[in-house]
């Protein structure tokens, strides 16, 4: 495996777990409903997830390009 496809696929796990690390803090905010801290981590892990996934496709472009 190279080092592009390596790197590929790391951010690609990485978005998946910030996608399920929000999911999983907002069902905590709504089932425990405790504090909004469980609301923010969902919405910045979700941030994280659409950031990351904006890298890996603009990675994958330059890539290519190469």
């Amino acid at each position: 495996m190279s080092l592009k496809v390596f790197h590929l696929f790391f951010i690609s796990i990485a978005a998946l777990f910030s996608i399920w690390f929000g999911m999983w803090s907002v069902r905590a905010f709504v089932n425990e409903e405790s504090g909004e801290v469980y609301l923010i981590l969902g919405i910045l892990s979700f941030a994280a997830a659409i950031a990351l996934i904006i890298y890996d496709i603009h990675v994958l472009r330059k890539f290519r390009a190469l």
